[in-house]
């Protein structure tokens, strides 16, 4: 690719300037972050949504051990659904 610029690659941080920012720009800036209102929560709720949490992962693991003791091995499943391999009908 052709370097357009009159700089040479290898020196481009030396071409950097400071920027001149006006001398109320950091004032403003706290004064923005410090009008920012904290979001407050009652500890009820708080102490609601953990346990609304913790019933979802209960009952999801719950689930997941019911399916694993449930399990049927295959050719229970084909024989009673009546799927075995037999060439009795041709």
């Amino acid at each position: 690719m052709k370097n357009t610029n009159n700089i040479d690659p290898t020196n481009r941080l030396a071409s950097i300037q400071k920027v001149h920012a006006p001398e109320y720009m950091l004032t403003r800036i706290y004064a923005k972050i410090d009008s920012l209102k904290e979001i407050k929560v009652k500890p009820s709720t708080a102490w609601s949504m953990i346990g609304g949490v913790a019933m979802v992962i209960i009952i999801n693991v719950a689930i997941l051990f019911q399916n694993n003791s449930t399990i049927q091995s295959e050719s229970t499943i084909i024989s009673e659904m009546g799927m075995e391999i037999n060439n009795s009908i041709y």
